[in-house]
């Protein structure tokens, strides 16, 4: 691999460590109710850095919130009786930003491990 290759892939592994970080913290920071959230989420090695997911439905409003006052109720039984789709009234809703701040607070130290994986790529160049 040449110069170029060992910094770039450097650079990629101190990401990935850095996502790695952001998960964990985002799982410890994680609202449980029932817990589908946090066990929805995951964290993803990518060769070109690293991906993180939570797959529940309702991740994104939790993370980001809901600015919408209208919501759509599809169609369903109760007691016997067919209710018909129709949409309904909901308060709009805030956001815990748990995987951004996460994410943040993960990233703060990413300086930090990026300057020690590019040092020690730079050595491995410099000794050949």
């Amino acid at each position: 691999m040449d110069a170029k290759g060992k910094v770039t892939q450097a650079i990629i592994e101190a990401l990935q460590k850095c996502a790695s970080e952001g998960f964990k913290l985002s799982q410890e920071n994680c609202p449980v109710k029932t817990g589908e959230l946090k066990k929805s989420g995951k964290c993803e090695t990518l060769p070109e850095g690293s991906t993180i997911n939570y797959s529940v439905e309702y991740a994104s409003v939790v993370e980001r919130g809901k600015t919408t006052t209208q919501e759509y109720v599809r169609g369903h039984m109760i007691k016997g009786h067919l209710v018909r789709a129709h949409t309904r009234k909901v308060k709009p809703r805030v956001g815990i930003h748990f995987i951004e701040n996460s994410l943040k607070k993960a990233f703060t130290g990413f300086a930090d491990g990026l300057d020690g994986s590019l040092r020690g790529a730079f050595e491995k160049v410099i000794r050949r």
